[in-house]
């Protein structure tokens, strides 16, 4: 999940919670595919903070948590590439 789930064009820097599961201490949050500083709450939740520069384009942007690779990957399973599904922040239209 994503807390909020819509700010305004040109906010200010904005802290975002995000909620999911076997979040570790080496992943990396994208936003736009830009990684963004995060703090790990817990293994399911972490507080992004996002630069006021990322808010100024309206529109639907995507947030992804990418894990390292298990440190083991010798015993045959097959984890993916480490990359969760996206959340989408709403940008919205701000007031002119």
């Amino acid at each position: 999940t994503i807390s909020p789930l819509m700010v305004t064009a040109g906010s200010p820097t904005t802290t975002v919670t995000l909620k999911g599961f076997n979040f570790v201490r080496r992943s990396q949050v994208l936003f736009k595919g830009v990684p963004v500083p995060y703090k790990a709450v817990s293994g399911s939740e972490l507080q992004v903070t996002v630069d006021s520069s990322l808010l100024r384009e309206p529109g639907w942007h995507e947030f992804v948590v990418k894990n390292p690779w298990p440190l083991q990957p010798e015993i045959g399973l097959e984890w993916g590439d480490g990359t969760s599904n996206a959340a989408r922040l709403i940008v919205a239209f701000g007031a002119n």
